[in-house]
């Protein structure tokens, strides 16, 4: 049996039991498996719904998720499944949006490698910026956290906006100051971490 395939054999052990969820009957997940599926559910919907995509079904967006960490893994592997696919159905919700709705599209290659599908509107540079930040930061910060930053840098709603829409369509009780407050924190501890210094700088 060769090295290359007895690694490729642990990337993929590890990567079906840290995505287990998503594997077994829904009826057999411990209470923590269940936690983790309902949190990224939740997830995707809010995303979902964000993009007005509502013509495929969230769980086959979770699949595609898992069939992308399934050819990645034979490239490289997976440090944190949990974390990455959250970005990845994150990423797969927009592209399937701008596809739908037919804005026309460019490709550029960011330093992750990853292909941005964006309009010509939008300015290249900021949008990989953007979506490195996403990415190193997505691991860290609550669903609630992500959901703030996402429709404030993303989408471009202020963050009095950004309380009106959490409090209509989230169920969240927060007020604008309390909005405006927990940003502020995040966005402190953004740019207090040497990791995130030099996206921060671009961005904010």
């Amino acid at each position: 049996m060769s090295l290359v395939y007895l690694e490729y054999a642990n990337r993929r052990n590890y990567l079906d039991s840290e995505f287990s969820f998503v594997l077994k009957d829904f009826n057999l997940l411990s209470p923590s498996e269940q936690k983790k599926f309902y949190a990224l559910m939740n997830h995707i919907s809010y995303c979902m719904k964000n993009q007005k995509v509502d013509h495929v079904a969230e769980f086959e967006i979770l699949v595609q998720g898992y069939q992308k960490a399934l050819v990645t893994i034979i490239k490289e592997p997976i440090y944190n499944p949990y974390g990455w696919l959250k970005t990845t159905v994150t990423k797969k919700i927009r592209d399937i949006a701008r596809k739908y709705w037919g804005k026309e599209t460019i490709e550029y290659k960011d330093e992750l490698g990853e292909t941005l599908l964006h309009t010509k509107q939008t300015n290249a540079y900021t949008m990989m910026q953007m979506e490195q930040l996403i990415d190193l930061i997505f691991e860290s910060l609550s669903d609630l956290n992500v959901q703030i930053l996402y429709l404030h840098k993303v989408e471009g709603s202020t963050l009095k906006e950004v309380s009106e829409e959490l409090t209509s369509n989230n169920g969240s009780s927060l007020s604008y100051p309390a909005v405006r407050k927990r940003y502020s924190r995040m966005i402190k501890d953004i740019k207090e971490n040497d990791d995130f210094q030099s996206i921060y700088q671009s961005l904010f």
